[in-house]
C-alpha cells in the first residue's frame, strides 16, 4: 500500500507540472479545421503548424520541446 500510494503521489506531482507547463504554452491543441482557418482568417495568424502526436517517441518530445521554446521567440508572434 506504501508503494501505491508512493507511485500515486509521483504520478499527481507528474501531471501537475505537465499541465501548468500545458497552460503557459503558446501551442494549442488541434480541435478542428474550423479552428485553423479561425486562426488564419479572423486571428491575423501568418502560419499554422501541424504534427500528429505519436506517442512513445522521445525524438517526437524533444522536437515539440525545441519548438515550444521558439515559439517563443517574438520573430514568430504570428505563427
Amino acid at each position: 500500500m506504501i508503494l501505491l500510494k508512493l507511485g500515486w503521489e509521483i504520478g499527481r506531482i507528474e501531471s501537475e507540472e505537465a499541465n501548468a507547463s500545458l497552460k503557459a504554452s503558446r501551442v494549442d491543441e488541434f480541435i478542428s479545421e474550423e479552428q485553423i482557418f479561425d486562426y488564419l482568417f479572423n486571428k491575423g495568424k501568418e502560419a499554422v503548424f501541424l504534427q500528429f502526436y505519436t506517442p512513445g517517441h522521445s525524438l517526437d518530445q524533444k522536437f515539440m520541446r525545441t519548438f515550444e521554446e521558439s515559439s517563443k521567440d517574438e520573430r514568430y508572434d504570428k505563427i
